[in-house]
């Protein structure tokens, strides 16, 4: 196909807000986030710009609604019981990781701080074909009928066990049993070299691990992005 649609031009956004009682901020807001330009092809563009816009629209209500009402409410208590308050934080980032080769790549990261003694932050991630604005799910890489699941847990398996010998307590002791009850087809994301497999925090791993990524080489699949 032609080169001029191998890649997306991107914008990148941001905005913030404050939330306010009085002098005190109940709740800051941060969004980062991406639109996306396609040459030639208006229409996976809209499409894949209307998710993005809906994937901020919900966030940001769900922050202006349901944490800032949980906000003002721990304000409250606070000072009900003169002690101190620590503002409620939001923030959602878009992260790309492949433009090229007529597939666009990006996950998002969602993390909100609630006045304890760390936040928490949830991921989830879209792949897109820039020619058609198809959501690509994981199971496109491989031939049908390849038990792909199968396959990438064995391997997911086989990267975290070298890695718990080079370093004891990044995992929970059952993780091998953790990686295959909390594999998600959804859970991935595109690289230049591979296919990134992530677990949310406390899935696998203690909060210090963070998210858990494991990059599997696109040598395992038979169908490899491209255009």
């Amino acid at each position: 196909m032609d080169n001029i649609n191998c890649s997306a031009y991107i914008d990148n956004i941001k905005f913030e807000r404050e939330f306010v009682c009085g002098k005190t901020i109940l709740l800051f807001l941060s969004v980062q986030y991406i639109c996306v330009h396609i040459c030639n092809s208006q229409a996976a563009e809209d499409i894949i710009n209307r998710t993005i816009q809906r994937q901020v629209r919900h966030f940001y209500k769900n922050a202006a609604d349901v944490l800032l009402a949980e906000a003002y409410a721990h304000y409250l208590e606070t000072v009900k019981n003169d002690y101190p308050f620590n503002n409620y934080e939001a923030y959602l980032v878009y992260n790309i990781t492949v433009n090229n080769n007529c597939y666009l790549s990006f996950y998002k990261d969602d993390y909100q701080y609630t006045g304890g003694a760390h936040g928490m932050t949830i991921r989830s991630s879209d792949t897109y074909n820039l020619c058609s604005g198809k959501k690509i799910p994981l199971c496109s890489y491989f031939d049908r009928g390849t038990k792909y699941k199968e396959l990438l847990i064995n391997l997911i398996q086989m990267q975290a066990e070298e890695n718990y010998i080079a370093n004891p307590g990044i995992y929970f002791e059952n993780y091998k049993e953790l990686i295959a009850e909390n594999f998600n087809a959804e859970s991935y994301y595109l690289t230049e070299n591979s296919i990134s497999i992530y677990y949310q925090q406390y899935e696998i791993a203690p909060y210090s691990s963070g998210i858990i990524v494991f990059d599997i080489p696109y040598s395992i699949a038979a169908c490899p992005p491209s255009c």
